[in-house]
């Protein structure tokens, strides 16, 4: 599916709206069938619908394996007493959240960088490692807001080219449009 709309139109609050960054000032926001309206952010992510943001969200002093580890961290369902105490299954879903976050890292090209700090990366790759961290969740929707803007000409195509297989991987994406 494609958001399409000039700037001022709405676009970014739809998806502000839908994420629960912010409330609506009337109606209902459905999401397979459930209603989320008003729900945290972090609720809904966990219910499979995810986003990324027009300005890059990353933690700039975790590195780029880390910051997708955060990601990981929503489709777990680790117990905190369970990493207290750092038993056998704790320590077996954090090996599962680490391969996963490595997968993504390789998936957008940022194997290389993996150690790299969020914020000495180049924009083409911040905004590749935000959609990575979406993705970790294992999310059923992913919003894309502005996903390759201010990248140049082969930074664009290979993101373009890797949406297109998120999507063909079976997760619903709602942003950019593409052929």
């Amino acid at each position: 599916m494609g958001l399409i709309g000039p700037n001022g139109a709405g676009k970014t609050t739809v998806f502000n709206l839908a994420s629960g960054v912010l409330p609506p000032s009337g109606g209902r926001v459905i999401f397979r069938g459930e209603d989320i309206t008003g729900l945290k952010p972090h609720r809904i992510a966990g219910k499979g619908l995810t986003r990324t943001f027009q300005q890059t969200m990353l933690v700039g002093e975790m590195s780029v394996l880390q910051n997708v580890l955060l990601g990981c961290h929503l489709a777990s369902d680790r117990r905190p007493w369970a990493v207290l105490l750092n038993t056998p299954g704790a320590r077996a879903k954090d090996r599962r959240s680490e391969e996963k976050a490595k997968e993504l890292v390789d998936f957008f090209g940022l194997s290389k960088l993996r150690d790299v700090l969020a914020k000495n990366l180049p924009h083409g790759h911040q905004r590749s490692l935000a959609i990575a961290m979406a993705l970790a969740s294992e999310p059923q929707l992913i919003m894309l807001d502005e996903p390759v803007a201010g990248m140049n000409p082969v930074e664009t195509a290979d993101t373009m080219n890797r949406i297109r297989r998120i999507r063909d991987r079976g997760t619903t994406v709602l942003g950019p449009v593409m052929k």
